[in-house]
């Protein structure tokens, strides 16, 4: 994550503060540290989303079946079991798909801990048919956030795991 365009719900206040920073990375030249407490007064939702295109509708038909949302994660400090966040696609009808939780089903190991961790998650998962979205209208990845964490997160992307 190189840099923060194209998204939403990235501003500063007391519920979050994810900042793309320098310092620490899994590839290139930067990551995204996401830090949130959803227990702060007035926090009831914490979300953000990542669209691409510049705004426009994918179509995905040709990979739903075959690709898998892949990234890498690590903790600030410490370790934990599950990332209190879930992720979801949404249509250009406002249709969304089942929210996936980020655990050991998407990584290996038992925790997610200091040092960087594979995460890949098949868009099968998510249920696009099941829930009804027009695959050739994909607009963007939500993010929704629970708990409290600080985590940082690199190499978002789209992958083929049919090779």
């Amino acid at each position: 994550i190189d840099e923060a365009k194209n998204t939403w719900g990235f501003d500063k206040d007391a519920c979050r503060e994810f900042t793309v920073v320098t310092d620490v990375k899994k590839q290139g030249t930067s990551s995204l540290n996401m830090k949130w407490d959803k227990t702060q007064k007035g926090c009831d939702v914490i979300s953000a989303g990542i669209a691409w295109n510049n705004w426009n509708a994918v179509n995905i038909s040709e990979i739903v079946d075959s690709w898998a949302l892949h990234f890498w994660v690590k903790t600030k400090q410490g370790k934990m079991t599950t990332i209190p966040m879930t992720m979801n696609f949404v249509d250009d009808g406002n249709n969304a798909t089942d929210n996936i939780s980020i655990s050991n089903k998407y990584f290996k190991g038992s925790d997610i801990d200091e040092n960087w961790k594979e995460v890949t998650i098949p868009l099968t998962s998510f249920r696009f048919k099941e829930n009804g979205l027009n695959f050739l209208e994909i607009k963007q990845l939500v993010m929704l956030f629970d708990g409290t964490a600080n985590i940082y997160l690199d190499e978002l992307q789209l992958v083929n795991i049919k090779k």
